[in-house]
């Protein structure tokens, strides 16, 4: 897990070590949320794919009509079916290593990507890195039931160590 406090820089290092492990030739996939900021408070976050590099809006702060309402943010339903059947398709293609950026407390509620991240723990035989928020370290890894699991402090480990690390051996990261 790439842990950190919030707008730390967690989908950053995940960026880096995504780049990192391509250059190695390791097969990849999942996504990265990329926030984005309008003034100072977040305004919306972009899904990315990891191996299409498809782009779309997960949700913003603005009301949008038939989008969710989820926390203080709308998500919009397309992003996040695309997501799942992006999750849904690693089972098949079981690739070195699967992103999931981030787990936070919607999915630690049952919303969002949880479905998914539970598919991926009972049925994949890969690697997988989460980025998850500091307060929710010990909440995602109860709730997950999670054993063997690896800790890359933002600020604290360098991309070279997480990038040895990361394949090290089976587990979460």
């Amino acid at each position: 897990m790439i842990i950190g406090n919030k707008s730390e820089g967690k989908s950053e290092l995940a960026e880096s070590i995504v780049r990192c492990l391509l250059y190695q030739g390791k097969t990849i996939q999942g996504i990265i949320e990329k926030g984005f900021w309008k003034g100072n408070q977040r305004s919306h976050f972009v899904l990315h794919d990891i191996s299409t590099t498809t782009e779309m809006t997960l949700c913003k702060t603005e009301k949008e009509p038939h989008w969710l309402s989820l926390g203080s943010y709308y998500f919009n339903p397309e992003a996040i079916q695309y997501g799942n059947r992006l999750f849904d398709n690693t089972l098949i293609t079981n690739p070195d290593l699967v992103v999931v950026d981030e787990v936070g407390k919607l999915e630690l509620e049952g919303n969002l990507w949880d479905l998914s991240i539970q598919k991926l723990l009972m049925e994949g035989n890969f690697h997988q890195l989460w980025t998850v928020r500091r307060d929710f370290v010990r909440d995602a890894i109860s709730y997950y039931n999670l054993k063997h699991v690896g800790i890359l402090e933002v600020g604290k480990t360098s991309l070279q160590e997480a990038c040895r690390e990361i394949l090290s051996e089976p587990r979460i990261i």
